[in-house]
């Protein structure tokens, strides 16, 4: 249906007829309201087409910028994609390193531990032999040393046994001087001048004196072994001899008088040493 327009509507015209025909004042009237009606409504419609186009401009910019924007978004989201799967890659390795790492550690550490383990093992074993071959040695030493000791007493048993018996054995008496045969006197014969026969006085023991350092070695010699066995006997060892001494002073030979005090026992006291395999060096 063709659209008619306010002006055509005015500028129409309409045949006269006499019978039965419309009032020309009310038909024109009613053309021109309708003109009127048409050309607003034809301003309304041109404002709201220019508001269409404007609103039509808007959206196309909302569209393009809504399109950006999700572009934006997809690629927003797949770089958080990649990103999270990189990071989970990282972790997952920095993880699987570390765990590895500690392995290693844990197994050098454990390795380490054993091999110093078996090296103090080992150290304590050769330090344990090394103890007992000394406590035999030692064992074996004063074993040694008290052998010494008790043959050393025993013969100081015998030499004082031996003084004291001959302290107690008479004295011989000197043999008699024989007095001089005076020799016949013959006639015409050459008469001898007598002979006096003296006889040898009976010699004394020669004391031959040993040289010095040998005196001084064999003294520190002796002091060494009275010290030894003051320690392991209990006793003080014997005073050194001095000039003037008669030799049963030197060996101690005369009783001691009942009123003499009895000879302390010194402070040291080996009975609670432990030598030889029955002492036990067993490291808990």
């Amino acid at each position: 249906m063709p659209m008619i327009t306010s002006s055509e509507i005015k500028n129409s015209t309409f045949d006269h007829v006499s019978f039965r025909g419309y009032n020309p004042d009310q038909v024109d009237k009613v053309l021109d309201n309708a003109a009127e009606t048409i050309d607003s409504l034809s301003r309304e419609n041109a404002i709201l087409n220019e508001k269409l186009h404007a609103l039509t401009s808007q959206v196309e910019v909302l569209r393009q910028r809504e399109a950006s924007l999700n572009e934006v978004m997809i690629r927003a989201q797949k770089m958080s994609d990649d990103l999270m799967a990189e990071t989970k890659a990282k972790c997952d390795a920095m993880i699987a390193d570390a765990e590895q790492k500690s392995s290693e550690l844990l197994l050098s550490a454990k390795n380490l531990g054993d091999a110093k383990i078996a090296e103090y093992k080992e150290a304590i074993r050769e330090e344990k032999l090394r103890f007992e071959k000394a406590q035999e040695e030692a064992a074996t030493f004063i074993d040694m040393i008290v052998g010494e000791l008790t043959a050393h007493t025993e013969l100081i048993a015998k030499i004082k046994t031996k003084a004291h018996i001959e302290d107690f054995t008479p004295t011989p008496a000197p043999a008699p001087v024989a007095e001089p045969t005076p020799a016949p006197v013959i006639e015409e014969v050459p008469v001898a001048e007598p002979v006096s026969v003296i006889p040898e006085p009976i010699s004394e023991p020669v004391v031959v004196e040993e040289p010095t350092p040998v005196a001084e070695e064999k003294a520190a010699v002796a002091e060494t072994v009275d010290d030894i066995a003051s320690k392991i006997l209990g006793t003080a060892p014997a005073a050194a001899p001095t000039a003037g001494m008669s030799w049963d002073e030197i060996i101690g030979l005369k009783s001691t008088p009942a009123s003499a005090p009895a000879p302390q026992k010194s402070s040291s006291d080996a009975s609670g040493l432990k030598f030889g395999k029955e002492f036990d060096i067993t490291i808990k």
